[in-house]
């Protein structure tokens, strides 16, 4: 046994330095050993977390894309020269052509679908894909309306689809409105 017997004690033992030693490397590796456990408990947690941040991240980039699509197509729509119910159908895939380029440009897929909607030259409203058309507000006098639909997993992997949590059926859907300038 390690420590010596103080005369002035009745039979204690006093520790020694290396009694001490011996026991601070004994609790050191308890120590590393509870330290591994507490790492791998909190691993996972942290690890959806760090995904959660980048995915939400990477969601909110691609809105902000899918917003400015909407704006554009809305914005070639309000510029389009002999826009009536006849053509609805033959400008809304050409605005849909433009928006999927500027998509290509960005890096992302093809919008999931597109809808206009017009009150100049009698009106019309034309969709593709399932993409909703927003009745309301009405439409002001003379005005265009173009709203864009683009999946989550267009905008961003779906990183916490392995633990349960997919973005899988949602979708982006941002519309503007604009002024019919010709």
């Amino acid at each position: 046994m390690n420590g010596t017997i103080h005369p002035a004690t009745t039979g204690r033992r006093i520790p020694t330095r290396s009694s001490r030693a011996a026991n601070a490397r004994s609790s050191t590796g308890e120590r590393r050993g509870v330290i591994v456990l507490e790492l791998i408990v909190t691993l996972p947690a942290l690890l959806i977390l760090a995904l959660a941040v980048i995915e939400f991240g990477l969601i909110q980039h691609g809105q902000k894309h899918v917003a400015s699509a909407s704006a554009f197509g809305a914005k070639i729509a309000a510029e389009t020269a002999g826009l009536n119910t006849a053509n609805t159908a033959a400008n809304r895939a050409a605005i849909e052509t433009s928006i999927n380029t500027q998509f290509d440009v960005a890096g992302y897929g093809n919008v999931t679908g597109i809808t206009l909607r017009h009150n100049v030259g009698g009106g019309g409203v034309d969709s593709s894909g399932n993409c909703p058309d927003p009745v309301t507000p009405a439409l002001p006098s003379n005005s265009v309306r173009v709203t864009v639909c683009v999946e989550f997993t267009e905008l961003s992997p779906d990183l916490l689809g392995s633990f349960g949590f997919s973005l899988g059926n949602r979708i982006a859907v941002f519309t503007t409105t604009y002024p019919y300038e010709l």
